[in-house]
């Protein structure tokens, strides 16, 4: 089988949510990541099955005396011994069996004494002849030849063990020979001391001259280590993988389960989706997206922070961002820590509002920000960065109207003006009013565009 393959993200996650901040992952490019990462398990799953069994123990005939490291060798002893025993195992087996057959060595000897014994009834059989007329004399001799009976028996049985200790004595020579290749116990011996986890090291060619030492990379893991809680299952299926979701969000409790979540847009344990803020956030945190920490220094940022779900950066990260709003240093509040020297002076529409930023490791700490949205201040593009302008209306004038302008006023004289008069240039006009084309006019006490008020951050870190 092919060596298992290894997994390599395709995509760019971050690349693309610094581009598309508001927008969700692209759902065709995890499918595609995902899809890689079953690939690269399955055949992970398939090369372990290659070597073991659904019980844990290896594939039978996997192992063979090429494959032993020269470490179990030392404790074996020499190789030549090992290759000994595995061409003459048969023979091995057949001695062991024969061996027991010894015992009846012990009993040959026993019915030996027994042929002895005959031998001194045989002549007892001499004496039979001479004692012939004596009755008594007979019957004794009849006994003694029913004793001759029962000892041609024990010769009999004799001689088929004779015939045991034959082969017995061939397959002793056997096992003899065999011992010769067999190293002494003692020089196979494991060596004293070492401690846990090493293994013997053999010095030199010389049997059973070997130490403790530590596996070169290391050595078997325990299964407390590598299942604590005692799963007992592939630990190469995900599935079997436990998975904390106290902060994901994610009512997942094995990383499959994890992985397939994600994948159907199930961010958080009550079943939210990408489509909601807060769950957004979830999802962002759960793969190590964070678009806060994208944000470069020194751009302020809008949020229609007054809408739930809209949230705010964080201030307990590495980087930091302020709220352009006076009135925020205190305890709890959301600069604090981070701005001083706050200042608000003026009325609107002409409030002036800034303060400084005053936080360790801020590349511009010291610097003088202004609080946009206390002072309701518009941004635009400019040469001149940072130059604050207040509203103001373009220089003009307005026509005289036919009929207006002029008022008359008579000096002293009665009807028709007959005496002397003063004829006066009116210099003001009215209220602004409709000119019948453009709807009611709208009067404020400045000049703005038409507009929604937002809340800008500043990134400071």
């Amino acid at each position: 089988m092919a060596d298992p393959q290894k997994f390599t993200p395709g995509y760019s996650y971050t690349g693309w949510q610094t581009s598309n901040p508001t927008k969700p992952l692209p759902a065709s490019r995890v499918d595609q990541d995902m899809a890689g990462i079953a690939t690269s398990t399955d055949s992970l799953v398939n090369a372990v099955k290659d070597v073991r069994r659904s019980d844990g123990a290896l594939k039978n005939g996997i192992v063979t005396v090429d494959s032993l490291s020269p470490a179990v060798k030392a404790i074996l002893g020499s190789s030549t011994y090992l290759s000994t025993v595995a061409t003459n195992i048969d023979d091995i087996i057949t001695a062991a069996d024969n061996i027991a057959s010894v015992n009846s060595v012990a009993a040959i000897d026993d019915d030996v004494s027994t042929v002895a014994g005959v031998a001194a009834n045989v002549t007892t059989v001499a004496g039979i002849s001479a004692a012939v007329s004596d009755v008594a004399a007979v019957d004794t001799a009849v006994s003694a030849v029913a004793a001759i009976d029962d000892a041609v028996s024990a010769v009999a049985a004799v001689a088929a063990n004779v015939t045991t200790v034959a082969g017995i004595s061939a397959d002793v020579s056997t096992v003899a020979a065999l011992s010769d290749d067999i190293p002494p116990l003692a020089t196979r011996v494991l060596p004293t001391g070492g401690i846990a986890g090493q293994i013997p090291v053999k010095q030199s060619s010389v049997e059973g001259d070997s130490v403790w030492a530590n596996p070169p990379g290391g050595g078997d893991m325990l299964s407390s280590i590598y299942d604590p809680n005692d799963v007992e299952a592939d630990a190469f299926d995900s599935a079997n993988h436990a998975y904390d979701n106290a902060t994901s969000g994610l009512a997942a409790t094995t990383t499959q389960t994890a992985v397939d979540e994600l994948a159907a847009g199930k961010l958080d344990k009550t079943g939210g989706n990408i489509g909601d803020a807060v769950a957004q956030a979830a999802f962002r945190a759960a793969i190590g997206i964070d678009p806060w920490e994208m944000q470069p220094i020194g751009v302020p940022v809008a949020l229609e922070d007054h809408i739930a779900g809209v949230l705010a950066p964080p201030t307990d990260r590495e980087y930091r961002y302020i709220k352009l709003t006076a009135g925020l240093t205190g305890s709890g509040g959301y600069n604090a820590g981070a701005l001083t020297s706050e200042s608000v002076t003026g009325s609107a529409p002409l409030v002036q509002a800034t303060a400084v930023i005053s936080l360790d490791g801020s590349p511009i700490d010291g610097q003088t920000v202004r609080l946009l949205n206390t002072e309701g201040r518009f941004l635009r593009a400019s040469t001149t960065p940072g130059a604050a302008q207040a509203d103001a209306m373009q220089g003009h004038r307005h026509n005289r109207l036919s009929g207006n302008g002029y008022a008359m006023a008579a000096d002293g004289g009665g009807a028709g003006f007959s005496g002397a008069g003063t004829v006066t240039q009116v210099e003001t006009t009215g209220d602004p009013v409709e000119d019948a084309s453009n709807g009611t006019v709208r009067v404020a006490n400045e000049t703005r565009t038409k507009n929604i008020g937002v809340a800008y951050y500043l990134r400071i870190k």
